[in-house]
């Protein structure tokens, strides 16, 4: 996969992102929820919710998948960030 740039705004979303202090919390079933529902509806077989660091990726919940992190360099979420509009 190629690695996605950085957005323009790199510093002030990681200022943003340490300011929430949710990276490397524990989980929380109100996360949980979404990430299930959003399997069993859409009938996919993995949903996140991610948080995208400096150099990884972080999941919050997840469903489908044994880690609870990815380097950023090789994530579909770095990417995402670049989206102007909805990215499913």
């Amino acid at each position: 996969m190629q690695t996605a740039p950085l957005p323009g705004d790199e510093a002030k979303r990681l200022e943003a992102v340490h300011r929430m202090a949710i990276l490397d919390t524990k989980p929380e079933e109100r996360f949980d929820r979404l990430t299930e529902e959003a399997v069993a509806k859409l009938k996919v077989p993995i949903s996140t919710i991610t948080i995208i660091d400096a150099d990884r990726e972080w999941f919050k919940s997840c469903q489908g998948l044994d880690e609870k992190q990815g380097g950023r360099d090789v994530s579909f979420c770095g990417h995402a960030l670049l989206a102007k509009n909805l990215f499913v």
